[in-house]
């Protein structure tokens, strides 16, 4: 098992960061996920799904197996997206708010609405994950990802999207800068995390609760040898909020902030 190696993952002092992070009454956070990939040379067999079940099951008591699609999408420059099925168990809380997902070399603690602060899923995902490295004893990373899935609610499909948004696609003149649906993805290197933060905007499919909703994927990630070692984990998953947090905020403009958030000024 990995220990330490160093404070490699602390991020460089930002003036911005350190003003108290904005809060909003109705924050469009509608899942968060921490997704631990071990190397193959970890061990793995389906016993270890019911000895961690014995360690949580006070908090996650419902058990189901489920058949998961992956959509594995890959830097620029390297083989195309594919999809992996793989078999996992989800261990669920009652109110079905939160769930951790175990499989072959993979652990990921999933958390739905309504979003705690930072410091308590930060926790959630810590107590559970060192739950793990006592069943499990996994060797090192293969990868590790913080991501936030947000689903901002538009007012009306003719709405100019500069109003809501700081990163959006463009197409060349004179076509009419005039979309009735976009998918923008971009990944971008953060050398001092050694690490990527994939992006991707987009329109999606109405529901009950939105006729023009735009989906903000924010993932923070590390592969291979990027990884930090175990004893690391924390250190980079502050470091890695703190950009997707960035990130979010450098995305959405004011009016997103007032009008489709509720900012709640402190």
């Amino acid at each position: 098992m990995q220990v330490s190696r160093s404070s490699a993952y602390t991020r460089p002092y930002n003036p911005l960061y350190c003003l108290m992070p904005k809060k909003y009454a109705q924050p469009p956070i509608v899942e968060a996920a921490c997704d631990f990939r071990f190397s193959p040379d970890s061990a793995w067999d389906w016993t270890i799904a019911g000895l961690l079940y014995e360690r949580v099951k006070g908090e996650f008591p419902t058990k189901e197996q489920v058949d998961v699609v992956d959509f594995v999408a890959t830097p620029l420059g390297t083989s195309g997206p594919h999809t992996n099925v793989s078999a996992r168990i989800r261990l669920v809380r009652e109110e079905r708010d939160a769930l951790l997902q175990l499989g072959p070399q993979l652990f990921t603690v999933n958390q739905l609405r309504p979003y705690p602060e930072w410091p308590k899923f930060k926790e959630v995902i810590l107590t559970n994950f060192h739950h793990y490295l006592k069943v499990a004893e996994p060797r090192g990373f293969a990868r590790i990802g913080l991501r936030y899935i947000n689903r901002i609610p538009l007012p009306e499909s003719t709405v100019n999207l500069n109003d809501y948004f700081n990163s959006l696609p463009k197409v060349a003149e004179p076509i009419p800068q005039v979309f009735k649906g976009f998918l923008m993805q971009v990944e971008v290197p953060y050398g001092e995390l050694k690490s990527s933060l994939r992006i991707v905007l987009g329109t999606v499919p109405p529901d009950s609760e939105a006729k023009y909703p735009v989906l903000l994927d924010l993932d923070m990630y590390a592969q291979e040898s990027d990884c930090p070692m175990i004893g690391d984990v924390e250190m980079w998953l502050d470091a890695a909020h703190q950009s997707v947090e960035e990130a979010f905020e450098a995305s959405i403009t004011d009016t997103s902030r007032t009008e489709l958030f509720g900012e709640v000024k402190q």
